[in-house]
């Protein structure tokens, strides 16, 4: 077996445990909140009766392990169990919301990329005034708040141009012009800060990169700066960039909560925003769920394409 098989298999064994305590966390946070969470979901209706009804409808008698040995063998199978308010599987809108919510967070993703990997290469390679312009880009990409730049793009494209919908969604299967044009404000406002994450990454490989021996060598050899930066800096680099990426898709999982409120998408944030408000702890049991387990996935992934890319973290890690 090689290091790096051994590497791969490790790193998918670790993830294991990782979910099975996730779960854990995930099941406590809200069953060991104060309170009955029956009377909270029933509201101004809660008499005993119904009280006593949807406690027995949520396995909520049962002992604190017998639920979440009964919950957990649900989600295995696939079943999160049902929205009592709605009386829907809530299985079956985390379907229909997730899609929404991974292409709008891999959209901001893929803008991030573009944007922020050019302005860090830039800050590097460029001259005095692209540095300038990337450090600001940089300090005003931290400093705003997505939900700040979401407002503005609004009022921007929306209430004076005229260009672009406020709010609101169309699926891509169904409409795809309409969903590009209802997709677009959002991706920017979330996709504008995370570029500057990118852009600060780059910049730190990119530097690094350069004042390796090889580079010295390549320009011993006379190989030219362009082809240097491209077809050797870049390659050593991109290990960190991968690093991030799987860093932001979890900033972005966070950050879609809010812009999809703010846009009125109906993805997994907006699903879930609105399962708090109501107090449907199954609902909020089951996004909550699925949101970290595709941040710990995506990270996963992440660790095996850095592997993959540098030989150097798979050996240490095999040994």
């Amino acid at each position: 077996m090689t290091r790096r098989t051994r590497f791969i298999l490790r790193r998918v064994a670790l993830t294991l445990p990782v979910l099975l305590v996730m779960s854990v966390v995930v099941f406590l946070v809200l069953h060991l909140v104060p309170g009955d969470p029956a009377a909270t979901m029933l509201g101004l209706r809660a008499t005993p009766e119904l009280i006593t009804q949807v406690r027995a409808d949520l396995d909520l008698d049962a002992s604190l392990p017998a639920q979440y040995v009964n919950w957990l063998g649900g989600v295995v199978q696939g079943d999160f169990g049902r929205d009592f308010i709605a009386d829907e599987s809530v299985g079956h809108l985390i379907a229909q919301a997730l899609p929404v919510t991974l292409e709008l967070a891999v959209g901001a993703l893929l803008l991030g990329l573009i944007i922020g990997v050019p302005v860090g290469i830039a800050a590097v390679k460029g001259g005095r005034t692209a540095r300038r312009a990337s450090e600001g880009f940089v300090v005003a990409g931290i400093a705003l708040p997505d939900f700040w730049i979401g407002i503005m793009l609004v009022l921007l494209f929306s209430a004076t141009l005229q260009w672009l919908p406020p709010s609101g969604f169309a699926r891509v299967l169904e409409d795809p012009y309409q969903n590009l044009r209802y997709l677009t404000l959002p991706v920017i406002a979330l996709g504008l800060g995370q570029a500057t994450y990118f852009a600060r990454t780059t910049r730190s490989a990119v530097e690094e990169s350069l004042q390796a021996p090889y580079v010295l060598l390549l320009r011993a050899k006379g190989v030219s700066e362009r082809s240097i930066l491209w077809r050797h800096v870049l390659r050593n680099a991109a290990a960190p960039i991968v690093t991030v990426v799987g860093i932001v898709f979890g900033v972005l999982l966070g950050g879609a909560i809010v812009i999809e409120s703010l846009f009125s998408i109906p993805g997994l944030g907006r699903l879930l925003v609105e399962a708090v408000e109501q107090r449907n702890y199954t609902v909020v049991q089951g996004c909550v769920l699925v949101i970290a387990f595709m941040f710990i996935v995506v990270n996963l992934l992440t660790d095996l394409v850095v592997g993959w890319l540098d030989p150097r973290v798979a050996d240490s890690a095999a040994q």
